[in-house]
């Protein structure tokens, strides 16, 4: 359990430091559609976020937390063993999740660096100085990025900063999206998989989980940060890296022992 924190903790320093600085590792590495009648449909301006980045990790962490204390609060009440206290065993499989937890979000970092791609408000973020750019409406659909051409505050009277248009450039795969569906079926499994819950418990952990997935995707469509693609393609991930951290790291050696009938 503790090499577990460890390692989270590990994957975790990485994460947040790439989020945070990351961007400016790769200053130059980006590009965007030319800004024309054929790309209006792809830009949009944003108002901001539903769910921030902290509410995304409070709001998967904490409820996965307290999903593990429960049940392993009355699945050792219901097994009789008196002799192992259900915090260990909540926190046990809670380190194991928090590693594979940091880590697809270290995964999801690595990937919006390798496949960048301009969020929907990228022509509002970054204002691009006519001037300075290389393609002319209908000979080229793309345009490279480089620093300097973009006029930040001039645009629309909101000001921006350097950081915020690298991080425009950075909208593929949805993290929102991938976070959360990856913490969901993480959580439905660990809910259906042990014989602690009773079926309106399950039906209601079931609802939450489903629904908070949902929102932290939705949600990034409706606020125009992410396209829509981007947002598949993070559940897409999100599934398939839970599937994988069930299989071959989290629950493989738990064997739950069947509950004692009253």
């Amino acid at each position: 359990m503790i090499r577990n924190f460890l390692a989270s903790f590990i994957f975790s320093a990485i994460s947040l430091y790439l989020i945070k600085y990351g961007v400016h590792l790769l200053p130059n590495q980006g590009w965007f559609w030319c800004p024309s009648q054929a790309s209006k449909l792809l830009y949009r301006n944003t108002q901001g976020d539903t769910v921030s980045t902290r509410y995304l990790l409070i709001f998967t962490m904490i409820p996965f937390l307290l999903t593990t204390l429960y049940g392993e609060w009355k699945r050792l009440r219901g097994a009789g063993k008196r002799d192992r206290h259900f915090v260990w065993e909540a926190l046990e499989a809670y380190s194991r999740f928090l590693v594979a937890y940091w880590l697809n979000i270290l995964l999801m970092v690595i990937a919006k660096f390798l496949l960048p791609e301009p969020r929907p408000h990228f022509l509002q973020t970054c204002d691009p100085e006519p001037s300075l750019l290389t393609c002319t409406q209908g000979s080229e659909e793309y345009q490279a990025y480089h620093p300097g051409m973009c006029r930040l505050s001039e645009g629309g009277g909101v000001s921006f900063t350097g950081k915020d248009v690298l991080d425009s450039l950075r909208s593929f795969p949805s993290g929102h999206a991938q976070t959360g569906f990856f913490s969901a079926i993480v959580a439905l499994h660990y809910i259906f998989s042990s014989p602690a819950f009773s079926k309106f418990e399950r039906l209601i952990l079931s609802l939450f989980w489903t629904c908070n997935a949902l929102l932290m995707s939705i949600s990034r469509i409706t606020d125009n940060r992410h396209h829509w693609w981007d947002v598949l393609a993070g559940c897409l991930f999100g599934a398939l890296y839970s599937s994988l951290s069930i299989r071959f790291f989290l629950y493989r050696s738990r064997k739950y022992p069947s509950l004692k009938k009253d």
